[in-house]
């Protein structure tokens, strides 16, 4: 099962002083990330680089529940169409 998690890496600092907030997709062992249209600076971070704002935390976790949501709808549209053996 792939797990999400919202992540902001410090060397995704970009010139303006904002870093993007990725959606971490880790699936096999593998991580894979998404961008989401959310940048934040550094008073939106705690020391560790988590988000502390919940107005962006909140948006991210909906993206989250959505790709959680098609990948199921996915999974489920292969267990009704596998041929049955």
């Amino acid at each position: 099962m792939a797990t999400f998690k919202p992540v902001i890496e410090e060397h995704w600092k970009k010139e303006e002083n904002t870093w993007n907030v990725k959606i971490r997709l880790i699936h096999k062992r593998r991580p894979k990330y998404i961008d989401t249209p959310f940048f934040v600076t550094k008073k939106h971070l705690t020391q560790s680089f988590e988000l502390k704002d919940d107005f962006v935390y909140d948006a991210v976790h909906e993206i989250i529940k959505v790709i959680e949501i098609r990948s199921l709808l996915w999974v489920l549209k292969l267990i009704i169409w596998m041929p049955r053996i």
